[in-house]
C-alpha cells in the first residue's frame, strides 16, 4: 500500500478523534485500529506527546477542508496524483 505524507498541511473538520502520542507509529497504528479513519494529521511536539488527529474523510474527497496549516503533517493512503499542487511540498512512501 502506498502512502502519502504532506508536510505544512492538514485535514480539518472531519476529526473523529484527537488524542496525543508518543511516536507517529502509534498515531498511525492508531488510525489503523479504528474503523472510520481514512487519514491523519500528526504535529510532532518537541520534548512532549504528539497530537494525533483522526480524520474520517480526505484530501481528496473534501479537498476544501485539506489547508496550510504549520508544524501539522497530512497523513494519507492515497495515490499521488493531479490532486495535489506541484508547489506542495509531499513524499511518497510505502507501509
Amino acid at each position: 500500500m502506498k502512502a502519502v505524507f504532506i508536510l505544512g498541511f492538514a485535514l480539518s473538520g472531519y476529526v473523529i478523534y484527537s488524542t496525543q502520542v508518543p511516536d507517529l507509529f502509534d498515531c498511525s497504528f492508531a488510525c489503523l485500529e479504528e474503523s472510520r479513519c481514512q487519514s491523519f494529521n500528526f504535529q510532532p511536539v518537541p520534548g512532549h506527546l504528539h497530537l494525533c488527529e483522526l480524520n474520517n474523510e480526505t484530501m481528496v474527497t473534501k479537498p476544501e477542508n485539506y489547508q496550510p496549516q504549520t508544524n501539522m503533517t497530512y497523513y494519507d493512503t492515497v495515490k499521488v496524483g493531479n490532486h495535489i499542487k506541484s508547489d506542495q511540498k509531499y513524499y511518497r512512501g510505502y507501509s
